[in-house]
């Protein structure tokens, strides 16, 4: 064998040998790689995103609202209610009786009265009490529908009060009766810091 071939066999052996080993090393280094373990992703937990290119919206600060410091209630204002109060009750007691019931819609009024008052519709009880009963039933009935405090003077302690009822008049049987409106104005005077009815004139 010639030298010249020699040196072609060592050359071609070395050049395959590198092949191999190279060939080798991209095996063991891609099997290596497919037996690491691949990582999950992370979970995204809780994470609020914003819209792209938009300011984040702010949330408008809520501030306690404290209520409105109650009303102050005037004298005047204090009187009509008191006045009101017992005037509505009064002409409705006052209006609603019958021949039979010796008054005793006066008697129940008399804590309501101012003595004067209470002097006048004494003495129509006893006159009533007096009398037979009448044979023939008669009775009224009344409903206040509206009213109208003309005059308040806490200075004279006097006030007046226009009302408009609606009375039922029965006579006999109870298929024998009229309806009617009549109003009736009502006089008060204070008596120990307390309204009481001083008056009470039918129109």
């Amino acid at each position: 064998m010639t030298l010249r071939i020699k040196i072609i066999l060592v050359i071609f052996v070395t050049v395959i040998t590198a092949v191999l080993i190279g060939v080798g090393i991209s095996l063991f280094t891609f099997y290596k790689k497919g037996k690491e373990p691949v990582s999950a992703p992370t979970p995204i937990v809780n994470q609020v995103f914003e819209p792209v290119g938009q300011p984040p919206v702010e949330k408008p600060e809520v501030k306690p609202v404290s209520p409105p410091p109650p009303k102050e209630v005037s004298e005047e204002d204090k009187a009509r209610g008191a006045i009101t109060g017992i005037v509505l009750p009064f002409v409705e007691t006052l209006g609603s009786y019958s021949n039979q019931g010796s008054f005793e819609n006066l008697s129940n009024l008399l804590p309501f009265m101012t003595p004067s008052m209470k002097s006048w519709a004494q003495t129509q009880i006893d006159d009533s009490r007096s009398k037979p009963i009448p044979e023939i039933y008669k009775g009224v009935s009344t409903r206040t529908m509206n009213h109208t405090i003309s005059k308040v003077d806490l200075s004279e302690g006097v006030s007046e009060v226009m009302v408009e009822t609606q009375r039922k008049e029965q006579v006999g049987t109870s298929t024998n009766f009229r309806t009617f409106n009549q109003n009736i104005l009502v006089r008060l005077k204070t008596h120990n810091d307390v309204w009481l009815v001083d008056g009470a004139f039918w129109q």
